[in-house]
């Protein structure tokens, strides 16, 4: 008879065994998989990418190996336990990634709505459906499988692999089946009987009707106080993602960012996909500039990237002598005779951003440094204002010096853009100080401080415009705009000060931009409604009595102007300025 003492006891392991390839293998499918939709993704996101096998295959191999990596050092733990305990994780893991896609793919489509095709979009948001499908029979299956304590037979590991694999085809079947829709050629237009009329177009970032219309009201803006009282307003729905330079490019061309091509304020190289590669458009929400451009450098956006005219180009082509200064990349393209061009990038030290070349050795005698900004213009912001003011002051008096130095030389320019970028530096660090003293009654010292800074600029911004405003002669219309405005932080950023209150502003496209138009047969003290800001160049174009580019975004803001001036100025269109003679 045997007895417990006598059953001999199952060997003690020690260590833990290496794990053998299929637990290797069950680790690292789910990174493998996800690493192909990312860089099928970044396809989506890029339609001009060359889609080919070797640039393709390239991309998932790159970030097949890095999400394989991360994946296999988040499933160590499960590789020392049971081969059957580690096998289990694995649909549920697949699973996980293809629901990840879906939703990602999805909230692609939607935060760059108006940055993608619609071709384009639409697949994607097909994509997302199928992913999201194949996620769910994943699902029911490990669920089934899980509930019932069921081990995975053949038939279920092949449908699940199956599933997988399909996921793949579905997105390369969607991606390969956009084509660019082939836009149709414009009839040759011929636009006459245009105004003489002088214009000029004032952009200053972040300008916004929430700080505008309390400071004119309470009379600290005497010019933009006689803009609102004498002419009309707008403010001006913008869109998100807030980029300066498409936002800028929609409002100078009344088109979306996917039709006049700038999508971006930075090129991100990607060699690794092919040789000369750069991507317009990242994954949003998962940090991915942060780790998936493997170390490459950002290049600032050229005047290559819009391929639609610009206003000034339109009214160039037109034979109204036009200058343009501060606009981010302004300089023209062959054939359009711009009297001068000075471009953002000038400003920023980058090479070939001013036309004609030689205005570059005068326009930089016209910079101002911070030991050259007058005293009386300093004593405005406190002693001493601080640094961030300073740059603000010197870039937009740069700007506004050689502006007056071009207007006053032969021949005159009838249409002059002018940006002024310096208050987007005052607004992002102080406009929640503002909005807390002047809009809800804070009267803490450090949040009065903050908004007198606000206020001082928007007061050296309106005695500029005054000065300018004195400047033109003749029947004139000014413009001033701003694609997107300042909002206050938000809940969140709130709770994480701590009970103080936040100065900094958000600037976002979720903030409204800003249209005031002043001039002849403008409707005085009229305020427009329902506009957008990729309606200025068609209201602009109708106020100077030219048909509106049927190709174009945007609308003619008609209710801006006075009941004599529509009656006798029928709105009118032309198929497109594109194939404007030059």
């Amino acid at each position: 008879m045997t007895t417990n003492s006598d059953i001999a006891e199952p060997p003690v392991a020690v260590g833990v065994p290496p794990p053998g390839p299929r637990l290797l293998a069950s680790a690292l499918l789910p990174g493998l998989l996800a690493g192909a939709h990312l860089a099928g993704l970044l396809f989506f996101l890029n339609p001009e990418l060359p889609f080919r096998v070797v640039p393709l295959l390239r991309g998932v191999l790159a970030y097949a190996a890095l999400l394989g990596t991360v994946s296999l050092v988040l499933h160590l733990p499960l590789l020392g336990r049971r081969r059957a305990r580690a096998e289990r994780a694995l649909p549920w893991s697949l699973a996980f990634v293809l629901l990840l896609f879906a939703v990602l793919d999805a909230v692609q489509a939607s935060w760059y709505a108006y940055y993608l095709p619609a071709g384009i979009n639409v697949r994607l948001l097909k994509a997302a459906a199928w992913l999201a499908l194949a996620a769910l029979v994943v699902l029911c299956t490990a669920l089934a499988h899980t509930l019932g304590r069921r081990r995975y037979g053949l038939r279920s590991r092949w449908a699940i692999a199956l599933v997988a694999v399909l996921s793949l085809y579905a997105l390369v079947e969607r991606r390969e089946a956009y084509q660019p829709r082939p836009e149709p050629t414009p009839l040759a237009a011929v636009v006459e009987g245009q105004r003489q009329l002088e214009l000029y177009v004032v952009g200053i970032d972040t300008a916004t009707l929430d700080a505008l219309l309390p400071l004119a009201e309470q009379g600290r803006l005497p010019f933009l106080s006689a803009m609102l009282r004498e002419g009309s307003y707008a403010r001006l729905r913008s869109f998100t993602p807030t980029r300066a330079q498409p936002l800028w490019a929609t409002l100078g061309t009344g088109k979306y960012p996917h039709r006049h091509g700038v999508r971006s304020d930075w090129l991100e190289p990607a060699p690794f996909l092919a040789p000369g590669v750069a991507l317009r458009l990242l994954p949003a929400g998962i940090g991915f500039g942060r780790w998936g451009l493997f170390g490459a450098r950002s290049l600032p956006a050229g005047r290559d990237e819009r391929h639609a005219l610009a206003l000034w180009d339109v009214l160039a082509r037109l034979e109204v002598t036009s200058g343009v200064i501060g606009w981010p990349e302004a300089t023209p393209s062959a054939g359009v005779p711009l009297s001068f061009a000075v471009s953002e990038g000038f400003f920023r030290d980058q090479p070939r951003q001013v036309w004609p070349p030689a205005l570059a050795t005068r326009a930089a005698r016209c910079r101002v440094g911070a030991a050259q900004i007058d005293s009386a213009v300093l004593a405005g912001f406190g002693s001493p204002p601080p640094p961030p003011v300073i740059g603000a002051l010197a870039q937009d008096l740069w700007r506004q010096t050689l502006a007056l130095q071009l207007l006053d030389q032969p021949p005159r320019p009838r249409a002059f853009f002018l940006r002024l970028p310096g208050l987007r530096q005052v607004s992002r660090r102080w406009f929640g100080g503002y909005a807390a003293h002047e809009l809800e009654g804070v009267q803490s010292a450090r949040v009065a401080a903050s908004a007198r800074l606000v206020e001082d600029y928007y007061r050296f911004l309106d005695d500029y415009l005054g000065q300018l405003w004195r400047h033109t002669r003749g029947p004139r219309l000014l413009a001033v705009v701003s694609p997107f405005g300042a909002s206050t932080p938000g809940p969140w950023r709130r709770v994480a000060s701590f009970g103080r209150t936040p100065l900094e502003g958000v600037l976002s496209g979720t903030a409204d931009g800003v249209l005031l138009l002043r001039g002849d047969e403008v409707r005085a003290g009229s305020f427009v409604g329902d506009a957008a800001i990729e309606d200025v160049v068609p209201t602009m174009l109708y106020a100077l009595g030219l048909p509106v580019g049927r190709d174009m975004d945007g609308r003619a803001l008609t209710g801006a102007f006075e009941p004599s001036f529509l009656a006798t100025h029928p709105l009118s269109f032309v198929p497109s300025y594109e194939t404007l003679g030059r």
